[in-house]
């Protein structure tokens, strides 16, 4: 099927439907499909943050995931 006539197809069955739930989701899958495209461009303090991690994984300045969640816990019972 060509892209022409699946795109007729589609707008037929968009027009027959009056399913707000099923509109709904064709919206969002479009949304995602024009905006996959675009490229995230970081803010100087984003640059700044990461440069600032690298440097910290390089120095050994780091804990792992367990440690993090054992902190977090005890954080939240306190």
């Amino acid at each position: 099927m060509s892209t022409t006539a699946l795109k007729e197809k589609l707008i037929g069955q968009i027009r027959l439907t009056n399913d707000a739930s099923i509109l709904a989701a064709v919206s969002r899958v479009l949304a995602l499909e024009t905006s996959i495209g675009e490229i995230y461009q970081l803010s100087s303090l984003e640059k700044q943050e990461i440069e600032q991690g690298r440097m910290d994984i390089e120095a050994g300045r780091i804990q792992s995931d367990d440690e993090v969640q054992k902190e977090i816990e005890e954080w939240l019972n306190m």
